[in-house]
């Protein structure tokens, strides 16, 4: 699926492995949903923000990706 927001990456399933969490997220401009349903360009949130949020390190090593 195409990203909305920077229109340049792949939105992609990942689980958070320390949350044990699945996302989808742009493998470009990491912008990140929790729900398939709401990629959209208002329901979009920041890997960097979201992690730190949860006082981890907003690496990729910190994602399993998905197919």
């Amino acid at each position: 699926m195409w990203c909305q927001i920077c229109e340049q990456g792949n939105v992609i399933p990942a689980v958070i492995k320390q949350l044990k969490q699945k996302v989808w997220l742009c493998d470009e401009c990491e912008a990140t949903w929790f729900r398939l349903e709401d990629v959209n360009k208002e329901k979009a949130l920041l890997y960097v923000t979201y992690m730190k949020s949860k006082n981890l390190p907003p690496l990729w090593d910190e994602l399993e990706l998905l197919d």
